[in-house]
């Protein structure tokens, strides 16, 4: 941009320059033909009268040879009363007194006179020149005289191609001088500009081809480190905001005025399940379509006040804060902060439905042992039945404190969540504790059980937990297990995780129910279960797993048996 002003004002000076000097010189050219046709009018007058003797008859005789010569000049005699005797082109008699012509006057007071004007005769400009005779004739001779007008048509052509030439010749130069005026400042500012980029020093820098610069680069170089250290610090804070939202759960948005993304972190991009990962700079509308969102967003901007909303979305249930950013009463831009409320909801209404099947299950034992207590004290049972309801009335009492015992473990597994003691410890030893504490129950039903358990096979979690979770496991596989059945504990590592798996010939669970096994309360169609499970263990197995970040699958058919995979 700077080089074509300079080159377009430096060529128009060129321009006006040429045109001023073409016309000087043709001025001047005018004033020299002018000058020479004056001499050469003169010399001629002078030569004829020096040849002619003073007689009038010789110097007609002289200006015809002359004239044969050069016919395009005029000769003229006037006598001394100013009466023409002889004029070469007019005729004598047509012509005027001449005594009052300011040539004649000028010949006979100063001997040579000479004048530009128009000729009455030829109606023209024409250049007089005469002198005085010794025998008081006047000898006048006149040409026509070029105007300056007409000299500047006759040298037009020449001097449209001198300009045409001189244009093309002296643009060139200009063009070529800017350059390499210009190139020497435009490698500095490349140089600048990869100093700053690259960080690294140039020769060029320290000695530039204009010493005039010297400042100019000290100021720019002090300004650029400035610079230069505020976009570092900018970057710097940037990428903390950056790395902080992106390792937040939390979703974090925010929008221009005109809802353009200007930035989103990954946990609003899953949140909303948006597959790509470029969103900045594109319109709202690409990272989410959903119209509650985007009226809620719209409400906001016009009201300028924050908004609150729930909504759900692709199975989760999101808590959505609106706010707008304002600077004074203008705003900027909005915030959409999403919070993940999926599993506080789903922990609350476990939290209810828990209570009711806890109302529920405490009311079914404490009604049975209410009823066959009540028809014990009333007399209404036969003295042979009474050691029968007393014994149901023990069972359902075991029932009861099992029950509260299990509700209590869950409820501590609640309050502790993560925060537990975990470590390395050999499962062998609870392994042994466990098989003790339940021997007179295998015995009971002539149960088999036998262990794999791979040696030196240390397991990381919570030694209580674990050996708990693995009493349930075989506590289950005893109480649904077949007379002379078998049960299997495996323990060994895979993959850098531990695999403990049980597995039993028990009654099996119906592919219908398998989903629903962890459930807290849920019972296995009571007709072909045990009337004194609680529907508690599974639940806690299930959620002892969840503690240490573990998975477990079940396997089972009907009548064949049931598998239980851990991995930890």
């Amino acid at each position: 941009m700077m080089k074509r002003r300079i080159y377009t004002r430096i060529s128009l000076v060129i321009i006006i320059a040429l045109a001023i000097g073409l016309g000087l010189q043709t001025f001047i050219f005018y004033n020299y033909n002018k000058s020479k046709e004056e001499t050469s009018l003169l010399r001629q007058i002078q030569y004829v009268d020096s040849i002619s003797d003073n007689s009038r008859d010789k110097t007609i005789t002289n200006i015809k040879k002359i004239k044969r010569i050069n016919p395009t000049n005029r000769f003229t005699i006037i006598d001394e009363g100013g009466n023409v005797v002889y004029d070469t082109d007019t005729n004598i008699d047509s012509l005027d007194n001449h005594s009052n012509r300011e040539e004649i006057q000028d010949a006979r007071d100063s001997k040579i006179g000479s004048i530009t004007r128009k000729s009455d005769s030829f109606d023209k400009n024409m250049y007089y020149v005469a002198i005085l005779q010794g025998n008081s004739d006047i000898l006048r001779v006149s040409c026509e005289s070029a105007s300056f007008l007409k000299t500047i048509l006759d040298l037009l052509p020449y001097t449209l191609l001198i300009l045409a030439l001189s244009l093309i010749l002296l643009i060139d130069i200009n063009r070529r001088q800017i350059r390499q005026i210009l190139d020497p400042i435009e490698t500095i500012a490349n140089e600048l500009d990869d100093n700053i980029v690259n960080d690294k020093e140039s020769k060029l820098l320290e000695q530039p081809v204009y010493n005039e610069l010297i400042p100019f680069i000290n100021i720019i170089r002090r300004k650029n480190d400035t610079i230069k250290k505020y976009v570092d610090e900018l970057e710097e804070r940037s990428t903390t905001i950056k790395t902080i939202t992106d390792n937040m759960r939390e979703g974090l948005i925010l929008l221009d005025k005109n809802m353009n993304v200007l930035s989103v972190n990954k946990s609003a991009e899953f949140l909303f399940g948006a597959s790509d990962s470029k969103y900045e700079g594109r319109p709202f509308i690409s990272l989410n379509r959903d119209l509650k969102i985007h009226s809620a967003i719209r409400d906001v901007i016009s009201t300028k006040t924050a908004h609150h909303i729930n909504i759900e979305m692709q199975g989760i249930l999101l808590s959505m804060y609106i706010a707008p950013v304002l600077d004074e009463d203008n705003i900027n831009g909005v915030l959409l902060f999403l919070v993940d409320e999926s599993d506080k909801i789903k922990a609350e209404k476990r939290r209810r439905e828990f209570s009711a099947n806890v109302s529920h299950e405490l009311k079914s034992p404490l009604t049975s042992i209410n009823g066959y207590a009540e028809m014990i004290e009333n007399n209404m049972v036969s003295p042979e039945n009474v050691s029968k309801f007393a014994t149901i009335i023990h069972q359902e009492g075991l029932r009861l404190l099992e029950l509260i015992d299990n509700i209590i473990k869950l409820s501590k597994l609640d309050e502790s969540g993560d925060n537990i003691e975990k470590g390395l410890f050999n499962p062998e030893k609870i392994i042994d504790e466990i098989i003790k504490s339940n021997q007179n129950k295998l015995d009971s039903k002539q149960i088999e059980l036998v262990t794999d358990l791979q040696e030196n096979c240390l397991i990381y979690g919570n030694e209580n937990l674990i050996k708990e979770m693995i009493e349930n496991l075989v506590t289950n596989a005893i109480k649904y297990n077949k007379i002379s059945g078998k049960i299997k504990i495996s323990i060994f590592k895979e993959n850098d995780k531990t695999k403990i798996i049980c597995e039993d010939t028990g009654i099996g669970i119906a592919e219908k129910y398998q989903s629903r096994v962890f459930e807290r309360f849920f019972v296995v169609d009571k007709s072909r279960s045990s009337q004194e499970s609680t529907g508690l263990g599974l639940s806690i197995i299930k959620h002892i797993v969840d503690i240490h970040n573990g998975s477990i699958t079940l396997e089972s058919k009907l009548d064949v048996g049931t598998k239980i995979t851990i991995t930890i």
